[in-house]
């Protein structure tokens, strides 16, 4: 099984490279490419999660992955109230961070 992991800021920047093999990078406001340095066997399972604290706006994000594939994968955050000052349902910058699973 393959495995991949890590944590990204919210400007797209590596956190904590986790196992190295990816590298990211922010498309625009709460959007998020992540790409594989080896492409995977099969099409991955992807989790991720909100990483930080109340100052950094991921507590009250949503995040959701789209076309995950054995190359890449984006990630999606979105303000779910609109207390970050964004507003609600709107694609907000915030760090979060994944694991991939690829039997």
């Amino acid at each position: 099984m393959q495995q991949d992991f890590g944590t990204i800021n919210a400007n797209g920047s590596i956190n904590n490279a986790g196992s190295g093999s990816w590298t990211s990078k922010r498309s625009s406001a709460g959007k998020y490419t992540v790409t594989f340095k080896s492409n995977l066997d099969n099409t991955p399972v992807v989790l991720v999660s909100a990483f930080g604290d109340r100052t950094n706006n991921s507590v009250d994000n949503v995040f959701s992955v789209k076309k995950a594939s054995t190359s890449e994968f984006q990630v999606y955050s979105m303000d779910s109230s609109s207390q970050g000052g964004v507003g609600e349902g709107s694609f907000q910058d915030a760090p979060f961070s994944f694991i991939v699973l690829s039997a």
